[in-house]
């Protein structure tokens, strides 16, 4: 709370609570790298997982001389590609929304918010 400016906060009745606006100038360049660290960190932890979990399989597999099957491998690689897809939206919005002016033109503030919520329903 120390890089929010005491004219930058403002008290919404309907849900009684306290927002910050995040006007500073600092906010631009700390929100772009919270999105980065929220948004690609879960992403890399995934990918990386599937691929440990299918050297585990192929080392195992061959412990007992026999093939990994097909079905399995599959199933790890779609779930580790699918949810990386479906954040993907959320990650160019939150990163985009920094660059983006206060009233901008097109749908980008939006339309393009609701396609990265819904698409983070995905999985």
């Amino acid at each position: 709370m120390l890089l929010v400016d005491k004219d930058d906060v403002s008290f919404k009745y309907k849900q009684y609570a306290c927002s910050h606006g995040f006007k500073a100038d600092i906010w631009k360049k700390l929100l772009s790298m919270l999105s980065i660290i929220t948004l690609l960190l879960p992403n890399v932890i995934i990918v990386s997982s599937t691929i440990l979990i299918l050297k585990y399989a192929c080392k195992s597999a061959k412990r007992v001389n026999t093939s990994v099957r097909w079905q399995g491998t599959v199933a790890v690689i779609l779930t580790a590609v699918i949810y990386c897809i479906s954040t993907l939206p959320a990650f160019v919005y939150y990163i985009g929304r920094s660059f983006v002016k206060k009233d901008p033109t097109g749908p980008f503030l939006r339309h393009f918010s609701r396609v990265a919520i819904s698409m983070s329903k995905i999985n």
